[in-house]
């Protein structure tokens, strides 16, 4: 018999706010398909050790699609909150792809494409992005808008494609990257000469 389940994905986190933005998207995703059940995964290790520190548990995705197959359920869809098709993204698409292709693992298996992949989604998040600097801001005041990255990953050219569209639309809004580019020590540079 066909059982489906849907699996929400996320680095996770332990702040309170960002924990009211998942419960946010849990609710549009069942409004959205009412009735089919709906589980949580965090990539990160550091964080669901922590949220079991205070009573909080949650599965890697990987633990998560076994409790899913032990379940009896048979097909799944896996949307991931990852903004762009990187490192951690495509390592989860492997690993979650084992359970399809095992014996008696699951009968189908789909993961949802990250936000940003196309240049029409760059493009509406550059929109997006701008539309959320301060309405306070002088026109002479520059922001820097700061996103996690990919290093050493293909990807990371999303960052900087991404920040091309935002100067477009703002020549005082900076994109920068913890991990990866445009850095920070890359920005900065062009913060100065904006005088």
């Amino acid at each position: 018999m066909r059982q489906e389940a849907i699996l929400l994905v996320a680095f996770g986190s332990t702040a309170v706010d960002t924990q009211r933005v998942f419960d946010s998207i849990e609710t549009q995703v069942q409004t959205a398909f009412p009735g089919v059940p709906t589980r949580w995964a965090y990539t990160s290790r550091t964080v669901r050790r922590k949220l079991a520190e205070s009573g909080n548990r949650f599965d890697s995705p990987e633990m998560a699609l076994a409790r899913l197959q032990e379940d009896n359920f048979t097909h799944v869809v896996l949307f991931s909150l990852h903004t762009i098709p990187g490192f951690e993204f495509h390592e989860l698409v492997h690993n979650t792809r084992l359970f399809e292709a095992m014996v008696g693992g699951l009968r189908r298996l789909v993961v949802a494409k990250p936000l940003l992949v196309s240049h029409q989604d760059l493009k509406r998040a550059a929109v997006g992005m701008v539309r959320q600097v301060p309405k306070e801001r002088r026109p002479e005041d520059a922001v820097i808008l700061v996103g996690h990255g990919s290093e050493k990953h293909a990807a990371d050219s999303i960052y900087t494609a991404k920040s091309a569209m935002v100067r477009e639309l703002d020549a005082l809004v900076f994109l920068a990257s913890i991990q990866g580019h445009p850095a920070l020590e890359d920005v900065l540079p062009q913060l100065y000469r904006t005088g």
